[in-house]
Formats: structure tokens, C-alpha cells, sequence
């Protein structure tokens, strides 16, 4: 994905940053690719002490039914802290933690990651 990223071009290299961190945060979590991750909010993320490792990331997603915290895979705190880094850069100041996590540059909610999906299966000679 690094490859996919360095080479394109300024038009769709913001897309394909997003696009790498969700794969990440999505394979490294139990979160749904569905409203749950657009929905999940900067609030909605914080860190527990684990008696094993050192610190863990707990993102809570809203269901229908409530909520449920998800203990997350050690380094999905770099993936967020790209994203957060990325924003707070392109904003000029730290994003609102009531600003949902995979935004567009106007602040909506990126809905749909599936062009960049299929162009980076493409890339890499996926039918």
C-alpha cells in the first residue's frame, strides 16, 4: 500500500492515505465496515492499561442495541494517530472530537471506500 500511495498523484494521494488506515484499523479491530466505523467519532476512543501489555487502544461503536467497547490489536494506535495527524495538518488545528475519524475534506463522513479498494486490488494484479 505504501507503493500505491507514493505514486499517485495530489488529486487522490489524500484518498489513498484514508484508504490504507481503514484497511488497517479495520483489520485490526472488531469494528464493522458498516455505520459502525462511520459513525466512530475521536471521542469515542481511549486507552485502557492491559496487566500484559502495555496500553490498549478501546474504541466504543454504537449499535442499535447500545454500545460495546473493542479492546483493539496493539499498533492501531499509530493508524489513528496518522489519520488524526493528517486532519489536525490539513485543518490547521486539532479536528473536534465530536468529528468523525474518516472524514472528506469538508468534514463528511467518508461513506464509501470501495473505488479506492478495487483501484488498489488492481494495482497490486488482483482480478
Amino acid at each position: 500500500m505504501r507503493g500505491w500511495i507514493k505514486h499517485a498523484n495530489s488529486r487522490v494521494s489524500r484518498q489513498r492515505v484514508y484508504t490504507q488506515q481503514y484497511i488497517l484499523i479495520l483489520g485490526n479491530t472488531d469494528i464493522r465496515c458498516s455505520t459502525e466505523i462511520r459513525s466512530l467519532k475521536w471521542k469515542n476512543i481511549s486507552t485502557i492499561q492491559d496487566m500484559l501489555v502495555d496500553k490498549r487502544v478501546v474504541i466504543q461503536v454504537s449499535l442499535k442495541t447500545g454500545t460495546r467497547d473493542i479492546i483493539c490489536n496493539a499498533g492501531v494506535e499509530r493508524y489513528l494517530k496518522r489519520v488524526y495527524e493528517f486532519r489536525a495538518e490539513e485543518l490547521g488545528h486539532r479536528p473536534e472530537p465530536t468529528e468523525p475519524i474518516l472524514v472528506n475534506p469538508d468534514g463528511k463522513v467518508i461513506m464509501s471506500f470501495k473505488k479506492s479498494f478495487n483501484n488498489l486490488l488492481e494495482e497490486l494484479g488482483w482480478p
